[in-house]
């Protein structure tokens, strides 16, 4: 779920949710991984839309190096909704402590980087770190995804 929205101009022309979940699922040697964003058009004309990731704080994840922070959605009618991913990777599978925060922003033209101006809407996610391991020990108390 998305933590807070901030749209240019007076009105929210997309909106962008977090459809894999809060929790990066790690083991030895499997540090990566796709996660899945829903892009959604609500209220502006039809077109193409471009989504982009960054602005991680944290440390514990971030774009895997070959991972262009710019993602396609496509066309865009209005109402309509469309899945991007992206390619993850964590520093190490030990659990976090802290999230991981970082934002998805919904452009109606194609922008080179993750920018700080020019995008429909901003919106705020965060993802924590789980040790698959300790999720097999703990999944009688359903403490993991």
């Amino acid at each position: 779920m998305a933590r807070h929205t901030q749209a240019t101009g007076s009105q929210t022309l997309f909106t962008v949710a977090q459809s894999s979940g809060h929790e990066f699922i790690t083991d030895v040697g499997f540090l990566g991984g796709y996660f899945a964003f829903l892009v959604t058009n609500v209220a502006s004309p039809a077109g193409f839309a471009y989504a982009s990731v960054g602005d991680f704080v944290g440390g514990k994840i971030a774009l895997a190096p070959s991972q262009s922070p710019v993602l396609s959605a496509g066309y865009l009618a209005p109402g309509s909704s469309k899945m991007v991913y992206a390619y993850f990777t964590a520093a190490d599978s030990i659990d976090s402590t802290v999230n991981t925060n970082f934002s998805m922003k919904v452009w109606t033209f194609r922008p080179s980087t993750h920018a700080d101006s020019g995008f429909a809407v901003k919106t705020a996610m965060d993802m924590a770190v789980k040790n698959s391991i300790r999720c097999e020990r703990e999944a009688a108390r359903e403490q993991c995804g």
